[in-house]
């Protein structure tokens, strides 16, 4: 995957970003298909190459999605595997990210040579990932440092009219969309049993339900036992369903005790959408 910034796909380097292996193992594991397993293993050696170049050397210099892709796909690794050979670097990304947090007062990312910024959404990768890592191996620490910071996003990206603003710039605080928003709030109810997590998030998701974000809504046709859907690429679809269906799945559940404690103003606006 090529930097993913200015200029995209030209004059970029390599980083481990945009990419990861959980959908390469599924593929395995339903048809058998040792392809699929041995492409994703080939993913993470190079993965493992690619953290040890000067980009990653040293934490905040890079944004969250970056380390943050790497960790979920050698979890997932080590998960299938059980090969300690992922574990070094899982456990070196998730210090990283410690020290990120005390040094920057959260996970930061550069976008000019005097700027630092939130990205919701890409901070949404990091902790999507860390909490592979911390339903593998609990620690309060890690618990903590995930809570700073979904908390974060919320006091510092959430916008008045309850969408959570695309990036923590001037000329990009618009209206965000990504479904990635929706995981972190899952993962902020998952550590704390907390409703105002999923409250958070109810806004944003009603937003992507009525809207055409790609790898959510489009035509769909049901052709044997695959579900074909139009628009957006297998990585909108991959980072869009997870988030979506953790997000939804715990909001369901928890629906009429969301309305009870007062955090649904309207219900016609989300009635349809969990009852």
């Amino acid at each position: 995957q090529w930097e993913h910034t200015a200029g995209h796909v030209r004059n970029g380097i390599m980083v481990c970003s945009h990419e990861w292996v959980e959908g390469l193992l599924d593929y395995y594991h339903f048809s058998g298909d040792e392809r699929g397993l041995e492409t994703a293993i080939g993913i993470g050696n190079n993965v493992l190459k690619l953290l040890d170049t000067p980009m990653y050397a040293v934490p905040g210099e890079a944004n969250a999605r970056e380390t943050g892709w790497a960790l979920r796909t050698l979890m997932a690794l080590y998960i299938e595997t059980s090969d300690d050979k992922w574990l070094g670097k899982c456990r070196w990304i998730v210090d990283s990210f410690h020290t990120w947090e005390e040094e920057y007062g959260g996970w930061l990312a550069p976008y000019t040579d005097n700027t630092a910024i939130r990205v919701g959404f890409m901070i949404g990768v990091a902790a999507g990932s860390v909490i592979r890592y911390y339903r593998v191996f609990p620690d309060e620490k890690v618990k903590q440092m995930l809570i700073g910071a979904i908390d974060d996003v919320i006091e510092n990206c959430k916008l008045p009219n309850g969408l959570f603003e695309y990036k923590e710039l001037p000329s990009l605080a618009r209206n965000g969309n990504n479904p990635l928003l929706l995981e972190l709030m899952s993962i902020g109810y998952e550590l704390t049993g907390n409703l105002e997590y999923l409250a958070h998030g109810m806004r944003t998701f009603r937003y992507i339900m009525q809207s055409n974000v790609p790898g959510t809504n489009g035509k769909k046709q049901v052709i044997g036992d695959a579900v074909i859907g139009s628009g957006g690429s297998p990585k909108s679809f991959g980072q869009s369903f997870i988030p979506l269906t953790t997000y939804y799945n715990a909001t369901s559940r928890h629906y009429q005790e969301l309305v009870d404690a007062g955090y649904v103003k309207i219900r016609s606006e989300y009635d349809r959408f969990f009852m």
